[in-house]
């Protein structure tokens, strides 16, 4: 018995996560997006990775917030979309300098 896998209709990714924001709270950040529009996924469904300072931080479906932490004086945060058949979007960053932590 053999099975194959059809390949996935959805070859598009999601819009990126628009209107990335953050308030800085010292050492503690909150990111704030505009949840990302999918051709076939609901935006309940897409999947939010965010890294800070390019190390994976943390990964939740359907959220338009997140709260982390910096490591350092400068720190780059960046939130891409995924959707379910693993089409990433474009990724949206910002940098927080003179963060005191």
């Amino acid at each position: 018995m053999t099975a194959t896998t059809r390949e996935s209709a959805d070859t598009t990714g999601p819009t990126a996560p628009g209107d990335l924001y953050a308030f800085d709270f010292g050492c503690e950040s909150w990111l704030f997006w505009d949840e990302s529009v999918d051709d076939l996924d609901p935006q309940y469904a897409i999947l939010y990775e965010v890294h800070v300072n390019g190390v994976f931080d943390g990964a939740q479906l359907g959220v338009d917030r997140w709260i982390t932490y910096g490591t350092q004086a400068s720190n780059t945060f960046s939130v891409q979309a995924i959707d379910s058949a693993g089409n990433r979007s474009p990724i949206s960053s910002l940098t927080l300098d003179d963060q005191t932590c």
